[in-house]
């Protein structure tokens, strides 16, 4: 998993740092607009994702440019990898927010009074 987070950049940490922050949010004030938390989470998280994969293809690109044409495909091969590692994780983690919005929606319907 760190190797994963290492190759992806400082931008996964961030992503992670959201989720955590729009988790807790979202259970702390589950009674009230806790799923709105979360939900707004996962977009930003989302909107990280594709933020680190654009500037690491940027990255590769540019790098693959300054180099010999026979290194130039070994490098777009690894950074196109590790780019995309942001939208993995950052896929990964608003699905989990997503669920803490299905979970608390669920459960403020069950727990409203009749």
């Amino acid at each position: 998993m760190s190797t994963f987070m290492h190759e992806g950049g400082m931008g996964m940490w961030a992503m992670l740092l959201v989720a955590l922050v729009a988790a807790g949010a979202a259970i702390y004030r589950r009674r009230r607009d806790g799923g709105r938390h979360s939900l707004h989470g996962a977009l930003a998280v989302l909107g990280l994702g594709v933020l680190g994969f654009s500037t690491g293809l940027y990255n590769t690109v540019a790098a693959a440019g300054r180099v010999a044409a026979t290194q130039s495909t070994e490098i777009l091969m690894i950074g196109i990898r590790e780019s995309a590692n942001n939208t993995v994780f950052g896929a990964a983690l608003a699905l989990s927010l997503l669920l803490v919005t299905a979970v608390l929606n669920g459960r403020a319907h069950t727990d409203a009074p009749a």
